[in-house]
């Protein structure tokens, strides 16, 4: 009898051990080397930098939905062609502002943001309020068409210039204008985003914003003197804005040219074994758009975001293996190489307007942007940063501290992982539209470079070793998700 009990101890505990091992077993198709040889394609020329809507984007997808088809993946019930559809509608920046008369440029004079639908020409009132320190300390009293102004002298951030629209945006203005020392300073950096197309989904629901506009102190400052300090004390009181402003209006238009495209996210499906878990479904996504070609040059986006999105062609792979072999997952997983994220975040924002599997069936959202690079902050590139994984469920965020320190034993670092990052890195990215849904998500991503948004994030410059790591670190987060007595349980929230 003790001989029995001893050998069915030994039995098992090696069941045991083995069920702890397969997604190490499976993690092993995860390699370097074909990391390397998806990202070449990808973020060659030849895919044009990927922008949405446009023949890059289009090829890139076509190259997925291939790699999806040859490593066994089918796709979604009724989407045969492994492609999720939506349309959006893009604007090219343009316009012009008048004030007292005269006609500002767009780019010398002034800049926008968040103007997201075309805006007529319209007849604006101004409002001071004074500089960007003192702004918590005025009042804004709504009125109809009137324009916030607030001066920004030099060394604020453009963190600093955001909370300040968003307090005001939300407070009833008709746009927001801040008058820049240093203009030239901001416009470079936002140059990109000013400059480049935007985009919307196109669908019956009409959003109005609240457009950000930023002028060029030395050339559009509303005819107030600021180079005095009297006058900086002074401008702030009605009578002496009265008196300099009187009642001249200021007028601008935006976005004067729009164009419908069509796009696409890329879906494949792995259903899970278990007759009843797998109605229960984890998505797995990573942007596969970029910014395209400008000026004559090309933004591949090798690290921003060929990584992840190449990380998702591997972590789809290791589980259709799995799931050849007699070992697939409990639950379902869906990988979703979505689209539009550069354009705010489109591809996931309709899919969760949309959903091919209920949201309520959705178990999490693991999301990969950007995992080939180390930042500043770390001379060891050992490291991801981890954002949102404890914002909604603890369980979720004990999956992949689990994984890690089983299987990976990476850095895990959680800087970024709070709603009042200056940088706003929980709202940029694809599980954003997921976690507002209360779907628990988490971001993995290595930190912004000198190659972020430039024509340099090339392939050369991926570390292959860390990407392929992060990617494991997913891949078992996901095991351990679909494969899990429960799934992850939202906390209370306060």
């Amino acid at each position: 009898m003790l001989k029995i009990k001893i050998t069915l101890l030994l039995v098992l505990a090696s069941n045991s051990f083995y069920s702890q091992d397969y997604s190490e077993k499976y993690a092993l198709y995860i390699n370097k080397e074909e990391l390397k040889q998806h990202l070449y394609v990808l973020a060659s020329d030849s895919m044009q930098g990927r922008e949405t809507g446009y023949v890059g984007q289009k090829m890139a997808a076509h190259y997925l939905v291939n790699v999806f088809k040859s490593d066994g993946l089918s796709a979604p019930k009724g989407f045969n062609n492994y492609r999720f559809p939506f349309e959006v509608l893009e604007t090219k920046a343009g316009g012009k502002l008048v004030f007292d008369n005269k006609t500002y440029v767009f780019g010398k004079d002034f800049i926008y943001l968040f103007a997201d639908e075309p805006t007529e020409y319209i007849n604006y009132s101004l409002s001071f309020l004074g500089n960007i320190s003192s702004y918590d300390t005025l009042k804004f009293d709504a009125i109809e068409n009137t324009v916030a102004i607030l001066y920004v002298t030099k060394g604020a951030s453009f963190e600093q210039i955001r909370s300040n629209y968003e307090l005001l945006s939300n407070n009833g203005a008709a746009a927001v204008c801040f008058i820049l020392e240093e203009y030239d300073l901001f416009y470079n950096y936002l140059e990109h985003f000013v400059l480049g197309s935007k985009m919307v989904l196109n669908s019956d629901e009409v959003t109005k914003t609240c457009p950000l506009l930023l002028s060029n102190a030395n050339t559009l400052n509303f005819g107030v003197d600021f180079s005095e300090k009297r006058a900086k004390r002074k401008w702030r009181k009605k009578n002496y804005l009265r008196k300099v402003v009187g009642d001249k209006k200021v007028y601008f238009s935006f976005s004067e040219e729009a164009k419908l495209l069509s796009t696409e996210n890329v879906v494949a499906f792995i259903e899970g074994e278990d007759e009843q878990l797998k109605k229960e479904v984890l998505v797995l996504t990573a942007h596969y758009d970029h910014i395209g070609a400008h000026d004559g040059e090309i933004f591949n986006g090798a690290d921003d975001d060929g990584s992840g999105t190449v990380a998702l062609l591997e972590i789809a792979e290791a589980f259709q293996i799995a799931k050849n072999q007699g070992d697939g997952p409990k639950r379902s997983v869906l990988i979703m190489p979505v689209a539009g994220e550069e354009k705010g975040l489109l591809g996931s924002e309709y899919y969760s307007k949309h959903p091919i599997y209920p949201l309520k069936n959705t178990i999490a959202n693991l999301n990969i942007d950007m995992i080939g690079r180390s930042d500043e902050f770390h001379i060891d590139p050992n490291y991801v940063y981890i954002i949102g994984s404890n914002m909604l469920s603890t369980d979720l965020h004990t999956a992949n501290e689990k994984a890690n320190q089983t299987h990976v034993n990476i850095q895990l670092d959680y800087r970024y992982n709070t709603k009042n990052d200056p940088n706003r890195y929980y709202y940029r990215s694809d599980h954003y539209n997921f976690a507002v849904n209360n779907i628990p998500s988490i971001f993995y991503f290595s930190g912004i470079h000198e190659d972020y948004h430039k024509a340099t994030d090339t392939v050369d410059k991926i570390d292959f070793d860390k990407l392929e790591k992060i990617t494991k670190l997913v891949f078992h987060t996901a095991w351990n998700l679909v494969n899990a007595e429960s799934r992850p349980l939202l906390d209370v929230q306060d």
